[in-house]
């Protein structure tokens, strides 16, 4: 498994949007290793964003994927 594959496995496990800006921040520490490439960094910050949004919808009780 790459380091690109554990991290979508590690943002898709977040349950609010602390565990998100944490494994955003581990995200970080993986690329500034050299670790993870700006282009896996850039898709990882996308499907983070789309889960914190995803958490939000459910909190406030939206669901967008139904209208």
């Amino acid at each position: 498994m790459t380091n690109y594959q554990s991290a979508i496995k590690r943002i898709k496990r977040c349950k609010g949007i602390n565990e998100v800006n944490q494994a955003l921040d581990g995200f970080d520490r993986v690329y500034n290793a050299g670790f993870l490439t700006e282009s896996e960094l850039q898709r990882l910050d996308a499907k983070a964003f789309d889960i914190s949004m995803d958490i939000l919808d459910k909190a406030y009780g939206r669901d967008t994927k139904n209208g």
